[in-house]
């Protein structure tokens, strides 16, 4: 989509800096008007992106409240075609990872800025353990995700009495 095609309304944009890593942002959002000829674009919700130029590799998958949306160049739309095989989470897990992130920046090209083209991706083999295993590994993850995220916020917050003790010892000073 060209700039001149922006509009007030419609679908959300989403460009290559709107893919954060497990996040899509919302500042500075541009938002189009599909037609017959651009409904290809439209996203859905589950859908995975993959950031294909700058900083490679950035995945965030499509929620509720992203839609409805349309898919800009330079991002990758990666889909599960079969979930008899692969379970989507293990597919988004190993998008995220740290291996699949090297293998692509690996492959790029590109001085000023470095890029990978979509049959990179769509030319990578997963390894795919069976879908018990593919379970079981997804559990794991977000087990120690969640596990993780409390922990995060229980810092926050210990922070945040550790400001506060402060400054009413300052006071008392």
């Amino acid at each position: 989509f060209k700039s001149k095609e922006y509009s007030d309304n419609g679908h959300f944009l989403i460009r290559i800096g709107n893919v954060h890593d497990d996040l899509i942002n919302h500042d500075k959002p541009k938002f189009v008007r599909l037609n017959q000829k651009t409904s290809k674009f439209a996203l859905s919700e589950g859908d995975i992106l993959v950031s294909l130029t700058g900083n490679i590799g950035r995945v965030a998958r499509v929620e509720k409240q992203n839609l409805p949306a349309a898919l800009n160049q330079r991002v990758a739309c990666l889909r599960n075609v079969d979930n008899q095989k692969l379970n989507e989470s293990f597919f988004y897990w190993y998008l995220r990872s740290t291996f699949f992130r090297e293998g692509l920046i690996d492959s790029s090209h590109g001085t000023a800025q470095q890029n990978v083209s979509p049959n990179k991706i769509k030319n990578t083999s997963i390894p795919l353990p069976p879908l018990p295993e593919q379970e079981r590994i997804v559990a794991i993850l977000d087990e120690a995700f969640a596990a993780i995220d409390t922990a995060t916020a229980n810092t926050e917050k210990n922070l945040a009495n550790a400001k506060e003790l402060f400054e009413s010892q300052l006071v008392k000073a």
